[in-house]
């Protein structure tokens, strides 16, 4: 008891210190000044403007340019207001009528001067940390070259390390889920790029540390952190679900240790996730003049509803199958992942009828691999709303079931450690 209790209190406060953190860096941004950005801005706008609101293509999937112009626009946002207001409320201006594509469009091309600025309260807007100062010295196009190739090298580096801990088994379905992510997709949308981050670099810390069962609980922690801290709310699961697959996969123990394991890692990345999220909000209600509640409530409501009207879009069916079918039939990824199964599945067969065991290195860890392939449906049931509008990249939450799916298929590696608790 004395144990959890110190666990506890270590908890709140990395969070703590994560909200003050996460406050100063964001305040420090503010204070760098917008006149290179803005000229960097208008090459950015040109870029956007060419490709209109959503492209879409094979090879990308459909990218989010709204968004992305969102951050864009933030970033280029004069602060000539209180500068913790602005942190807390995060402006951006907008031409009255228009989106923001065509908002930077208008501002940034077309020298429109009647705009006005907007807030976006309700996320942290972290991005802006590294965004702000590289859009200082490049373009959008730049930040989407620099984007590709940091994420390859974070590919790069998770497969050594898979290689490096001779966990061979696990390569061939991790680059499948990355696949599965649409990479090249991931690379040119600053949008998608929040999640890939925290999820790669999340793996990789799991891979380094020496004793996984006692460190675990803290990456998951920061995961969550990071994730409420950057991200807008794209595909945050996979942030938790792709190391907690490994996690299993790599340790063993009994029923018992399973659902204690279960529960030691998936209660620190909730605890970050909600904690960050509400941090926002609870600094928003002490430090801002207004009435901010109201406003993150209804956005609550809104994004987790569920219709009583049964001819409307949203309802749970709707929502699993537009995500489910944009996975399976838009995304060719699906079809090495489907070979991958079957191809595994008639290598644990002929390797049961040599030895007479069933070929999974991790046959104690089903039960909680289970449960983290149906995480993203619960998801879905949850944010019914947002799943169904945002279909085109919260079908990415099901990674984490593709993931989870492969890591029960995986064959045994020659060497395996069992680390009990």
């Amino acid at each position: 008891m004395k144990k959890i209790i110190k666990t506890s209190l270590k908890a709140v406060l990395c969070l703590i210190l994560s909200v003050l953190i996460g406050t100063a860096l964001l305040t420090a941004v503010f204070l760098i000044p917008t006149d290179g950005i803005k000229e960097n801005l208008v090459s950015s706008a040109e870029v956007i403007s060419q490709e209109g609101t959503y492209p879409d293509s094979p090879l990308t999937g459909r990218l989010d340019n709204f968004t992305d112009s969102i951050m864009l626009l933030e970033a280029g946002h004069d602060c000539p207001d209180s500068l913790l207001e602005h942190v807390m409320l995060v402006k951006r201006d907008i031409v009255s009528g228009k989106n923001p594509v065509d908002s930077l469009t208008a501002i940034y091309l077309e020298g429109e001067t009647e705009h006005y600025p907007v807030t976006y309260e309700r996320y942290w807007h972290g991005y802006l940390v590294f965004l702000k100062p590289l859009l200082t010295f490049m373009d959008y196009s730049a930040i989407r070259v620099l984007n590709g190739a940091v994420q390859i090298i974070l590919i790069l580096i998770t497969v050594f390390l898979f290689i490096k801990r001779r966990y061979y088994n696990l390569i061939a379905p991790y680059l499948l889920a990355v696949l599965l992510l649409k990479p090249v997709g991931v690379f040119n949308s600053l949008q998608y790029s929040s999640c890939f981050y925290v999820m790669a670099l999340s793996v990789i810390a799991l891979l380094l540390l020496k004793n996984v069962k006692k460190h675990a609980l803290y990456v998951f922690l920061f995961a969550g952190i990071a994730t409420a801290y950057f991200d807008f709310l794209t595909y945050p699961l996979a942030t938790y679900g792709i190391a907690a697959a490994i996690y299993f996969v790599i340790t063993a123990d009994t029923l018992k240790g399973k659902i204690i394991d279960f529960l030691k890692i998936s209660i620190p990345w909730c605890f970050g996730y909600i904690g960050m999220w509400a941090s926002k909000w609870i600094l928003s209600i002490f430090f801002i003049e207004g009435d901010t509640t109201t406003n993150l409530i209804k956005h609550l409501l809104m994004r987790s509803s569920l219709s009583a009207d049964s001819e409307s879009e949203y309802n749970l069916w709707n929502a699993l199958y537009k995500n489910v079918y944009e996975v399976i039939y838009n995304n060719i990824s699906s079809v090495f992942i489907c070979a991958f199964v079957i191809i595994s599945l008639i290598i644990m067969i002929v390797m049961y009828k040599r030895t007479g065991k069933l070929s999974l290195n991790h046959i104690r860890n089903i039960l909680p691999l289970l449960c983290i392939f149906a995480i993203p449906f619960m998801w879905y049931a949850v944010t019914i709303n947002h799943s169904v509008v945002h279909f085109w990249f919260t079908n990415r939450e099901l990674v984490v079931s593709a993931f989870a799916g492969m890591c029960l298929f995986a064959p045994i590696p020659r060497k395996t450690k069992l680390i009990r608790s």
